[in-house]
Formats: structure tokens, sequence, C-alpha cells
């Protein structure tokens, strides 16, 4: 996924945007640096379950509470690109957390729709908390993770897809 950020920094021109684009390539950067699978070597956490972080805490509560405060405070929409950890090889797909008002839920939809991934999940209850999208969701930030990939390999295709996904914003 972050080969997908990658593609939207290097081809996205600015002149064709309206509004402002926010990329972070990478953000779990000891984990990918060890090939560690889910979790920060430093601390044992998984930084995708410690969100909105603490300034006080480990590592990886420190990089979650940066960039949870970066994000939330300075953008409208999230998507949060994930292309599957090394032990995973993952159907395509894109969800959200239901927010139970029926307007948000529907745009929510059409983000997780407009990634054209094959599949969107509906988060209906089953929170997993601490995760970049459901924190964000609770603080009114409309959220989605797209997944595509996984192994560890660079799939151009799935590149590709991320990449256009985002593009139909």
């Amino acid at each position: 996924a972050s080969c997908a950020a990658f593609a939207l920094i290097e081809r996205i021109s600015p002149e064709n945007l309206s509004g402002t684009i926010i990329v972070f390539p990478l953000i779990n950067v000891p984990a990918f640096e060890n090939r560690s699978v889910y979790v920060c070597p430093l601390d044992g956490k998984n930084i995708n379950r410690v969100f909105p972080g603490d300034p006080t805490g480990s590592i990886s509560d420190k990089i979650a509470f940066e960039v949870f405060n970066f994000l939330t405070r300075n953008c409208q929409y999230l998507i949060d690109l994930h292309c599957g950890d090394l032990i995973e090889d993952l159907c395509a797909y894109a969800s959200y957390k239901e927010t139970g008002d029926q307007q948000k839920d529907a745009l929510l939809e059409k983000m997780a729709t407009l990634m054209n991934l094959g599949t969107v999940l509906a988060n209906r209850g089953n929170d997993i908390k601490g995760t970049l999208t459901e924190e964000a969701t609770k603080v009114g930030v409309y959220s989605i993770v797209a997944e595509c990939g996984g192994r560890g390999i660079i799939d151009e295709k799935c590149v590709d897809r991320l990449y256009r996904g985002c593009l139909l914003y």
C-alpha cells in the first residue's frame, strides 16, 4: 500500500486538485525495516491498535498520537491503504465503520465502493479498537480502509487498483 501512496505522490498533479491531499507512505517504520509482522519491534505493539495514541506512551503510542492528531485535525476524508502483511494474502476489499447516521453511512459506503476493489465490508458493531479508521470515524472524519495484496510482494496490479481508487475522490 505504501507503493500506492508513493504512486499518488509521484503522479498527482497539484493543478488537478481541488483541496489538499496528505499522504503518509509508511507509518510503522521500525516494523517495516525489521520485517516485523503486525508489531513494532521496539515495543511489541501493533500501531494500528493504539490510535489515537498517547504522547507519553511507548514509541507506537507516540507515533499513533502524532499521525492521528495531524490527520484528524487536517482532513475531512481518510483512506487508510493496506497491502496485507507478510503472512497475509488478501482478497481485495474496502471497509468502513458504520456510524448509525444514514447520511454519513451512505457516504462511507460510497467511498468504499469507489475504491473498486470488488468487496465492500460494513463494520456493524465489531469494533476493532485503536485502528486509524475506527478512531478517525469517531471524531467525524469520513474514513475507510482499502486492502489489496499481501506477502510483502509488490503487486503492480494492486498498486494500480489502490492508486486508481484514490483518484476517484
